[in-house]
């Protein structure tokens, strides 16, 4: 279970660099970074607080 957590939150940060890497940090939404880790918007907050 901890392997599949770790997996997750390592796709959302990789996910989350390509997006802010296309539209700019400012501009990136959670929707994006969820869209693009195939994740729900939701999810992104277990992993991340703020």
């Amino acid at each position: 279970m901890q392997k599949r957590k770790s997996d997750k939150y390592h796709n959302i940060l990789n996910c989350a660099g390509a997006v802010f890497a296309e539209h700019g940090f400012y501009k990136s939404t959670i929707s994006q970074i969820a869209a693009r880790a195939g994740v729900a918007d939701g999810t992104l907050y277990l992993y991340f607080n703020s």
